[in-house]
């Protein structure tokens, strides 16, 4: 009966270490994927392509001693987990591969006790759990499948966008915001920034389309906050938003716009001599109409600068 993946290499590969094999080194207290290394001995630039058609679940977040890895959940309903790579692979959660897809580098990230290699494992669930639901991964990977073909990984044909908005909930001096950002697709994350804070902060989002980061307290003064976005293939879009933070009569420069309001018998004219300002500019300012310049009494005007 055939298998139904392919290997994660492109290259032969040597087994050096077997499926629960025992030992004190694992937690579970045996060996529970199998490790392979290439057979004609090569240990860098090795690369890692998916074995199966199915959607990356998790990424680096299973336990330190896998260093840089993934869960493959595949079409079939398993988990494939692979790890100990040299970096953390180019596909994030979401993001659906294909057999032969590159998905890393071998290395040796993690707690590995050898040289660079790849660690994998296999588990007959739709969630990877640690040490459950085990399968010997050489029972349903096709080692001898080695097809050198490394299709590029496939990416959304739809542009990724971002749209933001902010709301204050509290503050005098200092102003609490919530803020918010809405993607076109699904993201991975969102992180938002503000000048004068180097903490970039990831957004929380329970469906990957709505975003939101809540009770952030901004010093006074002008803010300009970018929040970026990042699909599961690593692009990213992103936007920018000012607010202004803080009573403006404590802490911010008071307003140096000057108003007016027009009473019965004013004239452009008499208006820019009272403040010492030209009255076409006054016209300019308030968009009053050439050539009648008409104004009326209660109007407000903004007078410009001298």
């Amino acid at each position: 009966m055939a298998k139904p993946y392919r290997s994660p290499f492109t290259k032969g590969v040597t087994l050096t270490c077997a499926f629960k094999k025992t030992g004190t080194q694992w937690a579970a207290g045996y060996h529970p994927g199998e490790d392979y290394v290439p057979a004609d001995g090569s240990s860098s630039n090795v690369t890692l392509v998916s074995p199966a058609q199915g959607t990356i679940v998790r990424k680096n977040d299973c336990g330190a001693a896998y260093g840089n890895h993934i869960v493959i959940k595949t079409t079939d309903n398993r988990v494939i987990l692979m790890a100990h790579m040299q970096n953390s692979s180019p596909f994030g959660v979401g993001a659906t591969v294909k057999p032969g897809d590159p998905v890393g580098m071998m290395g040796n990230s993690g707690a590995t006790y050898s040289a660079p290699h790849l660690h994998i494992e296999l588990e007959n669930s739709t969630v990877w759990n640690y040490n459950k639901n085990l399968l010997q991964p050489s029972d349903y990977i096709d080692f001898a499948n080695v097809s050198s073909s490394t299709p590029t990984p496939s990416t959304p044909s739809t542009t990724l966008t971002v749209s933001v908005s902010a709301s204050k909930t509290s503050g005098t001096t200092n102003d609490k915001f919530n803020f918010f950002a809405t993607t076109n697709v699904t993201a991975s994350k969102v992180t938002l920034q503000f000048n004068g804070n180097s903490t970039v902060y990831q957004m929380s989002s329970s469906d990957k389309k709505n975003w939101s980061l809540n009770g952030n307290t901004l010093n006074a003064g002008n803010r300009t906050i970018t929040i970026t976005a990042y699909d599961v293939s690593g692009r990213t879009a992103a936007k920018t938003l000012s607010v202004a933070v803080g009573n403006p009569g404590t802490q911010q420069q008071p307003s140096t716009q000057r108003t007016y309001v027009v009473v019965k018998g004013d004239t452009l004219s008499a208006i820019g001599a009272k403040f010492g300002v030209k009255w076409q500019n006054i016209a300019s300012t308030n968009n009053i109409a050439a050539p009648n310049y008409v104004i009326f009494p209660g109007q407000k005007l903004v007078i410009p600068a001298a």
